[in-house]
């Protein structure tokens, strides 16, 4: 069995269709930046960098967010907290392939 891989991602940052292919870009959060304000001050910026490209032919983009909606809809029904953060955690199964 191939070996599976998991990639972190703090989110999407563009989708773009070039040639009939959906090409998804995520991003990471990266180093914090000091910059200067117009007060005198320095603020602190996080900058995203791309860290994925995901290229999906057109039926597997709509099923891809076809998917997402269910998990979305029944991610907002969930009532399980989770115990870090506070946030509702559900495991998403897809139960077969739609005809």
């Amino acid at each position: 069995m191939p070996e599976k891989k998991e990639i972190f991602s703090d989110g999407l940052e563009a989708i773009s269709i070039l040639d009939g292919l959906f090409r998804l870009d995520f991003y990471s959060l990266q180093s914090v930046v000091n910059v200067q304000t117009e007060k005198d001050k320095e603020e602190k910026l996080i900058s995203r960098e791309e860290n994925l490209r995901l290229i999906l032919p057109a039926k597997g983009f709509i099923e891809a967010l076809e998917r997402m909606l269910e998990v979305a809809q029944d991610f907002s029904k969930e009532e399980t907290p989770d115990a870090d953060n506070g946030m509702k955690v559900k495991a998403a199964k897809r139960s077969g392939p739609k005809a």
